[in-house]
């Protein structure tokens, strides 16, 4: 783990860290989170899960479009994947995975009010390894996608 940051608790995609405003920027070393799946559609053939993994995720409230840069060459070097995805933990649908060159990036057009997003970012292949990644998430035109956080999207009708 590099000196300075604390083990991240985002490491399946139900402990996803909630994105709750755009741009959203984070520093974090990922070296010790655990394989998880699934693999992303440009990883590995044999890869059956993604190395040293971690999760967010965020809704959409306004038709927007939205850029995502992941830097795994934060000082560590590793080969890093990223993959965005749609729907629930239960039911995700891959919507682009992207691999080199570093930084990773994937530009969303048109998302959809109520969209959930899941980013899921690690280690590309087999073997685990991990380090320092910066994620970066914007709006192509700044306060149009209306990030609504995802624990506050619950309500009980009466």
């Amino acid at each position: 783990m590099v000196a300075g940051f604390a083990a991240a608790q985002n490491e399946d995609c139900g402990t996803a860290e909630m994105v709750t405003a755009l741009p959203f920027n984070t520093s974090v070393d990922n070296s010790a989170s655990t394989a998880d799946g699934p693999p992303g559609t440009c990883n590995s053939t044999s890869a059956i899960v993604m190395q040293n993994d971690l999760w967010y995720t965020f809704e959409i409230n306004s038709t927007c479009d939205f850029s995502i840069t992941v830097d795994p060459d934060a000082g560590s070097g590793y080969d890093g994947i990223i993959a965005l995805y749609t729907g629930s933990c239960a039911g995700l649908t891959e919507v682009n995975c992207a691999d080199d060159p570093e930084p990773q990036t994937i530009d969303v057009f048109g998302a959809a009010p109520g969209t959930t997003y899941y980013l899921q970012i690690g280690d590309w292949g087999t073997s685990p390894g991990g380090g320092l990644t910066t994620v970066d998430i914007v709006e192509v035109v700044a306060g149009s996608c209306g990030v609504v956080p995802v624990e506050l999207m619950s309500f009980e009708v009466q």
